[in-house]
């Protein structure tokens, strides 16, 4: 998902996520140079993000091994508080790589919300990272 114009939602702008409980597999996500602003905030919703990538899920038992690419996009707006970005592998003993992370394993919330911040174009303490999965860098962009 590529260059689009993502405007008006009243949840989540790119929403690369599980709902599928006791999942096993691998899926691959490019999300780059999109523009993601001006959510709908009508009814105050509980999780307003720009984008999600959770490979987990709160069912559990989840073993998902995913990439995604998450680089060159804008978002702006009144977006969930510090949640611009939400990258989450609770619930999931898989691996997320996001290529161009550093470390290339063993990344912590921290380290994987600054690769975000500078990646795309959010600002400082818009992203929120929860590492249950691991989450490792790559060299590589998702196949």
């Amino acid at each position: 998902m590529s260059n689009n114009d993502i405007r008006q939602v009243n949840a989540q702008g790119i929403n690369f996520v599980n709902s599928v409980t006791s999942a096993n597999g691998t899926s691959i996500g490019k999300f780059t140079n999109n523009t993601i602003t001006d959510p709908d905030t009508t009814g105050a919703p509980l999780f307003l993000r720009g984008i999600v990538v959770a490979p987990g899920n709160s069912g559990g038992g989840v073993t998902a091994n995913w990439c995604a690419q998450v680089t060159g996009n804008t978002v702006s707006g009144a977006w969930q508080a510090g949640n611009s970005v939400r990258i989450t592998t609770a619930n999931t003993t898989g691996v997320l790589t996001l290529p161009g992370l550093t470390p290339l394993s063993g990344a912590t919330g921290p380290q994987i919300d600054t690769f975000i911040e500078v990646a795309n174009a959010i600002g400082a303490g818009n992203s929120n990272a929860t590492v249950g999965g691991a989450i490792n860098g790559s060299g590589s962009p998702c196949p």
